[in-house]
Parts: C-alpha cells; structure tokens; sequence
C-alpha cells in the first residue's frame, strides 16, 4: 500500500489527512456565520416591528355658543393625523370614535368616546378652542394607540403620496436622546385646558350670577301677592346656591266688619342641584327657605293697631334657565312654599274677635328673573 495514500481509520469513520485539516477551518467559519446571521435586522424580533395602523369610523359634533373657532371635522382629522404619523379614520370600520364640542356659558367641553374605553372630557374655561382641540387631538391620539408618544413621529403623508410610496421600513430603536425629546404621557394639563374624566365636577369652573326678577301668586299675603326680589349666587356644572331678598306689595282682605292690609319683607337661601338640557337651556330643581316680616293693619275700624308678625316658608322650585349669550341669560320658575309659622289677621269688633285673613298652609308662586353673569 502506497504510504501517502493511508488513511486512518477510527470508530467506523474514515478521515483523510486533508480533511482533518480543513475542520478547524470549517468551523470558524460556521461559528462567524451563526454570529452574522444572529445580529440581522431580520432577527431583531417583534419589539422593533411597526406598530399596526388602526382604521376607525369617526363621528364629529360641534355645538353650543362659542364654538365659531372649533375645527371641522377634515380639520380635526389632520390634526390626530399629525399626532398619530398617519390618518386612522376611514369609512365602514366596526371601530367608531366619537368626538364632541359643546359650548356653554361656564366654557367650553369637549367628550371623547372610543369603543370600551372610558370616555374623557376636557375643558376650556376661557372658551379656547384651537387649545381644547389641540388637547383632543392628543388625546384621541393616545387612545388609538397609547404607546405613539414613545417613538418618533413623522407628518401624515397626503393620500397622493401614501399611494405611490412603498412600505417604510422596520425603524431603528430611538437613541437615549430621542427619547429624552419625548413627552411623557402624563404631563400636567395645560394652563386653561383641564382634563378630567367624564361626569367628575371635581375640576369645573364655577360661575357668579346677579339675577333681578318678580315673583306672582297666592297665599303669601291677602289677595294676588306679587313683588320684586334680587339676588346672588355662585354655580357650577350640576350644582347652584343663591340668596335672595325681595318684597310682597300690600294686599288687601275686605269684610263687613272691616279691611285688613299686609305686606311682607323677606330674603332666604336656595340650593339647587343643575343639569344642562341643551346648549343654551338649564334645568335645576330647588330647595327654597324664606324669612321675613309680615306688617298688617286694619282699615274701616274705630281703632287700629298696626302688627308685626314673623314670616317662614320651606319648599320646592321648578326652574328653568336659558342663556343666549355669554353674559345674561333668563329664568322662569314654578313655587310650592309651605308655611312655617302662619299669620292670623283679625279684628275686634264690640268685643268679638273675627279672623278677616289667615296664612294658608301652601301657597303657590310663580317667578321670572333677568340673569347677568359677572365671572
């Protein structure tokens, strides 16, 4: 056997010279392949994929006084666009988002609803619309997708331009100071736009009211009572107390055995709880206490002596309000009053005592009033 064509034969393999050389060689390289091939962007793995695009119907509302400034919808469209990098409204979508400007003497509100996700409300209290819906665009934004303020964002493409550019490729992981130019998803709302979550009161605006208004009826004094009130209160969105002062002009009781006049001063406290019915019209339901003085005297008598007499009454009020314009606005009212203490006019006549007039247990009122805001 030629010696330079030996082999050498071990556990059933056979191995040639050569070969047994080029091993080493063979697996250096395999290990440098592995290596590359571990660290291709094609392995990166799902975290640095782009995150899918969502498609949304959207329904748009705006309504209410001073609205005029508030987006449209296109307008309101690109504006979510700009946040998001790319439009997510489309048309026949089972997702639906529903936005809603509504404006009202205590600001402006804006409502957010999208799918199971909690509705948000924002506010305006200075009536800036182009700051509330930059502040929705926002937020609509982060709804759709919570996690875009954590990379970078590009400008939504037209639709001309989305259709002839091809898919984007994968984005690199942003650098530590990319991601130090973010803004965290819990920065403090701005200066006069305030976020809250949907039917919380904790963070609306309360508004100062002065009201001069006239009250007509029965049962306060003798005959039609009527008379002037004014007052003050403060209100916010479900709630209101005002104080009030006013009068009741003489009314008068006639009898054969003569006549009984009265009067009434009075001024009382009124809570109310309040809801909003419709952009201009409030409805609030009241409770009213009243104190005051009731001032009698009798007429066609030999002798009369005039008398003082405490007045008080406790009950409801039905209330309408509505205001057309930012600084005045009008209320009309229907009052139950239950009295309290009740007067008992008489006169004393030869000797006998017979009651003319008496306060009735209930007496019912209605009222109208001419509101001015003053904050």
């Amino acid at each position: 056997m030629n010696a330079s064509r030996a082999t050498c034969i071990k556990g059933g393999v056979s191995w040639s010279p050569s070969v047994r050389q080029a091993v080493p060689t063979i697996a250096t390289s395999v290990v440098v392949f592995l290596l590359v091939l571990s660290s291709s962007p094609a392995q990166a793995g799902p975290s640095l994929a782009a995150p899918a695009k969502r498609n949304l119907s959207l329904t748009y509302d705006v309504s209410g006084v001073g609205v005029d400034d508030c987006p449209d919808e296109p307008t309101m469209r690109q504006m979510v666009a700009a946040e998001l990098g790319y439009d997510p409204f489309g048309q026949g979508s089972s997702e639906k988002m529903t936005m809603r400007f509504r404006g009202e003497q205590r600001g402006l509100i804006a409502r957010l609803e999208q799918g199971t996700s909690s509705p948000r409300e924002l506010r305006s209290a200075v009536g800036d619309c182009d700051e509330l819906a930059s502040s929705v665009a926002l937020a609509a934004a982060l709804m759709i997708d919570p996690t875009f303020a954590t990379r970078e964002r590009s400008p939504a493409p037209s639709p001309s331009a989305a259709a002839a550019t091809p898919p984007a490729a994968v984005p690199a992981p942003m650098s530590s100071a990319a991601a130090s130019r973010v803004t965290p998803v819990t920065a403090a709302p701005r200066d006069d736009v305030a976020a809250a979550p949907a039917d919380d009161d904790d963070g609306s605006p309360v508004g100062v009211t002065a009201f001069v208004g006239t009250v007509v009826g029965a049962g306060l004094v003798p005959g039609v009572s009527f008379g002037p009130y004014v007052g003050v209160g403060i209100d916010g969105t479900l709630w209101s107390v005002a104080l009030e002062a006013g009068g009741i002009v003489p009314g008068t009781a006639e009898s054969s055995s003569g006549h009984v006049t009265a009067s009434l001063v009075r001024g009382g406290v009124v809570p109310c709880f309040a809801l909003d019915l419709a952009p201009v019209v409030r409805g609030a339901l009241c409770a009213t206490l009243e104190l005051g003085a009731m001032f009698s005297e009798a007429s066609a008598v030999e002798r009369s002596r005039p008398s003082t007499d405490l007045h008080a009454t406790l009950g409801p009020r039905l209330a309408i309000q509505v205001e057309p314009g930012k600084m005045f606005g009008f209320r009309v009212g229907a009052n139950l009053e239950l009295a309290l203490a009740r007067v008992h006019l008489s006169i004393d006549d030869a000797g006998t005592t017979r009651e003319i007039w008496s306060t009735p247990q209930v007496a019912a009122l209605g009222d109208a009033a001419f509101l001015v805001r003053l904050q």
